[in-house]
């Protein structure tokens, strides 16, 4: 069973011009027909990216931390 079921009725339509200018994270330009349309992501962020440490005491009500 799909999480995310799309209907689309399709109807004559005339592009005469796209201009893009930027792309998000999450996008998907379609022009012309498609049967189905399957999207995926992935995180590209090298792992020395990431910084491993001790965390940082948050503080506790009263505004004292812990």
């Amino acid at each position: 069973m799909p999480l995310f079921s799309l209907t689309v009725t399709n109807g004559e339509l005339m592009v005469g011009e796209i201009k893009m200018t930027a792309a998000t994270n999450s996008s998907l330009v379609l022009i012309g027909d498609a049967s189905s349309i399957q999207l995926a992501s992935f995180f590209d962020t090298p792992k020395e990216s990431f910084i491993n440490g001790p965390f940082l005491p948050l503080p506790l009500e009263g505004g004292r931390e812990g």
